[in-house]
């Protein structure tokens, strides 16, 4: 926003230099005499000017300059008049159209609350929609007595609920035959989601986040609680859990692009690519109300047919228009349906695929700890406006983590500072992490709370896998699925 009223400041000064140049030099000679008028100049965007002064309009239709002179009617003695202009008098009945932007204030322009509701409102560009369907958490003891079916707050740093319901949770894009998803399912459920990546696209974790997952506590005494609330708020009626939203993706599951076939990984791949920036926007955007959904939906929407002249094509469209909200509401933003490369059976890059890997990796972590944070801290404020600035100091903490201080890692970025190799970068990041993490509403394990010291020995290598392991275990407790971990970066691999 700031950048955008620094551009078209700098554009008006630079018209009103340019108007006050052309005056001074070419249009003020004309009309002292010291100089003729040149047609060869073309000023076909001049604005002109009103004037109640006859020799203003003289001087003024000399230089070629647009004048319009302002005379009452009964002071047009002997001239022709060729057409009188009517006032126009709108109609007490007619009603002013509704703006295209969203209202922000009403009321008095000199009241402080105009004011107190911009701040709010520039909130919006500022913080990440928190797609996870999760309210703030007021103290440990309301996390685990509290139902599931929670109201998102308000405000720009709650989550926008998906109206559409649990047919986003359980897939729009679902067009398969029961037993072919229950075919699927089941595979989905033999494989051990907290086992560690294998195959050619799985990158290298970090040494000490490797069994982070593998060491989560399934039967902990907080995941029982949140799965009796799941329970007992499934058996009310007319009762829409959060709790479904949560145990998806906000981007694809990176198990179901590495364990698949070698012919379905490259079409996940390309899909990706293909699909990838408006995904990111779909999360990103600050108008979007996008929640995370489950593997099957991202399964579904990575094997889309996009074939040239095809009525699949446009039910596909379709259906990723529908999966996109409101993200695409805002005003100027357009949809285009691009086919993409043939190429489909063709292996795709195994660097590039790595690369692509990595980048989920950062996507899911990255938006999964701020949704986290959102859960487990809350505001000792109670006004919307002292809310959102904590909010948002929150969010501003957790991304100064990143490199590019955003939940989308950059081309030329090594990646999060967790991953790093050298032990004094990764100290100082650890230390940051652990800050937040003792924020947060679960106690910090006595662990993770020992010395991370610049030499790196075993002792601070143990506190790093403390950590690692702890947030594992409080996100699972929370989502009820394993995290998405970050991981070391492919050496060679470019956007």
């Amino acid at each position: 926003m700031s950048i955008r009223v620094q551009v078209a400041a700098m554009q008006w000064y630079w018209l009103e230099l340019v108007a006050g140049l052309d005056y001074m030099e070419i249009h003020q000679p004309v009309m002292n005499g010291k100089a003729q008028h040149d047609d060869t100049f073309g000023f076909n965007c001049l604005m002109g000017t009103f004037t109640l002064n006859l020799d203003v309009a003289e001087q003024h239709m000399k230089a070629g300059i647009p004048v319009y002179l302002v005379w009452p009617t009964e002071q047009f003695i002997n001239q022709i008049i060729l057409k009188a202009e009517k006032p126009i008098v709108l109609s007490v009945n007619e009603t002013i159209p509704e703006p295209s932007f969203p209202i922000v204030f009403e009321g008095d322009p000199s009241q402080p609350k105009k004011f107190d509701a911009m701040h709010c409102f520039m909130k919006i560009f500022q913080t990440y929609r928190n797609p996870f369907l999760f309210s703030t958490a007021s103290s440990s003891t309301t996390v685990s007595s509290a139902p599931s079916c929670l109201a998102p707050p308000s405000g720009s740093s709650g989550p926008i609920c998906d109206t559409r319901g649990k047919t986003r949770a359980s897939g729009p894009l679902s067009s398969k035959q029961p037993s072919q998803r229950k075919k699927i399912q089941s595979l989905q459920s033999t494989r051990d989601k907290f086992a560690d990546l294998s195959g050619p696209y799985a990158l290298l974790p970090i040494p000490m986040w490797s069994t982070a997952n593998d060491s989560i506590d399934q039967n902990s005494e907080r995941s029982q609680q949140r799965e009796e609330r799941v329970r007992r708020s499934q058996s009310e009626p007319n009762t829409n859990t959060s709790q479904d939203y949560n145990k998806g993706y906000a981007f694809p599951d990176l198990a179901l692009l590495v364990f698949a076939s070698v012919t379905r990984q490259s079409t996940y791949f390309r899909q990706w690519e293909h699909c990838r920036d408006g995904l990111i926007y779909r999360i990103s955007s600050s108008t979007s109300n996008a929640t995370p959904v489950h593997s099957q939906v991202w399964r579904e929407l990575l094997t889309m047919p996009f074939k040239k002249e095809s009525t699949k094509t446009t039910k596909a469209h379709d259906i990723m228009l529908e999966m996109m909200g409101t993200a695409l509401q805002v005003s100027g933003t357009e949809t285009i349906l691009r086919v993409p490369l043939a190429t489909q059976d063709q292996p795709f890059d195994i660097e590039r695929g790595c690369y692509l890997v990595w980048e989920l990796c950062e996507l899911n972590f990255r938006l999964e700890l701020l949704g986290l944070d959102a859960y487990l801290t809350r505001s000792a404020h109670t006004s919307t406006q002292d809310d959102a600035d904590f909010r948002l100091q929150r969010q501003n903490t957790i991304l100064k983590l990143f490199p590019e201080e955003s939940i989308v890692p950059s081309t030329g970025s090594c990646g999060c500072s967790l991953a790093s190799s050298v032990w004094q970068d990764r100290c100082a990041v650890l230390k940051a992490f652990r800050n937040i993490m003792q924020q947060w509403d679960v106690p910090l394990a006595v662990e993770a709370k020992g010395l991370l010291g610049p030499s790196g020995r075993k002792v601070s290598l143990k506190v790093e896998k403390a950590l690692a392991a702890h947030y594992a275990q409080t996100f699972f407790d929370c989502f009820g699925r394993p995290p998405v971990l970050p991981r070391i970066r492919p050496s060679h691999q470019q956007i």
